[in-house]
């Protein structure tokens, strides 16, 4: 779980610095960065409980957020 939230943190931290610089649009490197660091939440939320609450919203995450990466292409 921490390597998902790391890469969370660092997604975050891409888009923070972007804006920064007026740069308003979602970065790609946000999206890529935010969709692997959910794909490692929800592999460790299977590997720890099965199907949870907790992994289903994190599958839900995962989803939207490589919707808007496909979409942004």
């Amino acid at each position: 779980m921490l390597w998902g939230l790391v890469l969370i943190i660092l997604a975050w931290s891409v888009q923070f610095f972007a804006s920064l610089k007026n740069q308003k649009q979602i970065q790609p490197s946000f999206l890529v960065l935010y969709s692997l660091g959910s794909l490692l939440l929800v592999v460790d939320a299977f590997g720890d409980t099965g199907l949870t609450t907790n992994g289903l919203l994190q599958i839900g995450t995962l989803f939207l957020v490589l919707l808007v990466w496909f979409k942004s292409k």
